[in-house]
């Protein structure tokens, strides 16, 4: 995030117009300032690292980074989405850094003069006022089907790399008309390409004792039959 904003200046209206991804972190945000604060009333700092961590390495890192350093690395600076993608990350900024101060003590100080300079300290600084008219339910649920189904698409990827294919090439078809919810394995949804066919199920290990290879023919002619069957 550091090195996103260095040449970043807020301006007022960067989030007038945000697109949805960037209002569903924000979203995120107004959950967690709730969790949190109540954590830190009752001073449980281990349910404060239980809610930033799978937020910020699920979240943020492996969810809304990947899908946005696209426009944050190619974007012209006056893209509208890049603009609403840089406010919404220092919002995201002054929101963890300050949350985690109390834990994290240098390692936040470290990062907060970072970003302001100017600045005297984090530990100075309070929670911030995340606004209440960020959350937003319907685009919540909304975007967890959408990431549902992003996870099946993804699965399906990574079993066409295996088979050397190109993931760049790759097209989305959906076969299963249920509730992506009700999918119980990630082949129901496949990747097709020109020439493809729809992935099976990948076969298990017979959970059955393979026999143990027969004696000598010579050796069973001389065995009694009782002998010849344990044999």
């Amino acid at each position: 995030m550091l090195g996103t904003l260095a040449h970043y200046k807020p301006g007022a209206n960067d989030l007038a117009h945000a697109p949805e991804l960037e209002r569903l972190m924000l979203h995120r945000l107004v959950e967690l300032d709730e969790q949190v604060r109540a954590a830190y009333a009752a001073y449980d700092y281990k349910k404060i690292v239980a809610l930033l961590t799978p937020f910020m390495t699920s979240d943020l890192s492996a969810f809304y980074f990947d899908i946005r350093k696209d426009a944050l690395y190619c974007d012209p600076p006056s893209s509208e989405k890049r603009k609403a993608s840089l406010a919404t990350i220092e919002q995201i900024f002054h929101c963890l850094t300050t949350w985690l101060a109390p834990i994290l003590v240098f390692t936040a100080e470290e990062a907060w003069l970072s970003r302001y300079p100017d600045a005297a300290s984090v530990h100075l600084e309070l929670f911030p006022d995340v606004p209440s008219h960020w959350r937003d339910e319907a685009l919540a649920k909304k975007w967890s089907d959408i990431r549902d189904i992003r996870a099946v698409v993804t699965g399906a990827l990574e079993l066409e790399r295996a088979q050397k294919g190109s993931a760049l090439r790759s097209k989305p078809r959906r076969l299963s008309i249920s509730p992506i919810r009700n999918c119980a394995l990630p082949w129901t949804a496949w990747i097709s390409r020109k020439s493809a066919s729809p992935p099976t199920s990948p076969s298990r290990p017979s959970a059955r004792r393979q026999p143990r290879p027969s004696a000598c023919p010579r050796r069973r002619a001389s065995l009694s039959p009782s002998r010849r069957r344990r044999a």
